[in-house]
């Protein structure tokens, strides 16, 4: 049996109806991360769970972020791998801090986890 059938994930499975273009899911430090998909921004590259170049954060999220190009231009010191709005709140708390997720308006949700740490954060925004 697949290890993503057994009893600790299935949640996962719960949720298959909410996301119907893409699915993916990553174990970080012990922990588990999946996501559903409905495709709204960048619908070709914006596969989730999203990682830091360095492997070192990982996010989850859900929503949109409206003001994610004028975010992404300072940002793009290294190149990002996907067009996601996501991606964009991911490389701001990885370059500046969690304290930067203020910047961000729109309606979303995010999960971040370290790779080396045993802690994670989540983050819900509703600001337009």
């Amino acid at each position: 049996m697949e290890a993503w059938t057994l009893r600790p994930y299935r949640g996962y499975w719960r949720v298959v109806h909410r996301g119907p273009d893409d699915e993916g899911r990553v174990e970080v430090a012990g922990n588990v991360l999946g996501h559903r998909r409905l495709s709204i921004v960048d619908v070709e590259g914006g596969k989730q769970p999203l990682v830091t170049p360095d492997d070192h954060l990982y996010l989850v999220g859900n929503g949109e972020v409206y003001n994610h190009e004028e975010i992404r231009e300072p940002l793009e010191d290294g190149e990002m791998s996907t067009r996601s709005d996501n991606e964009v709140a991911l490389r701001l708390i990885s370059e500046r801090g969690p304290g930067t997720l203020s910047e961000l308006l729109g309606m979303f949700a995010f999960l971040i986890k370290s790779y080396t740490r045993s802690s994670c954060g989540l983050s819900r925004g509703c600001r337009t």
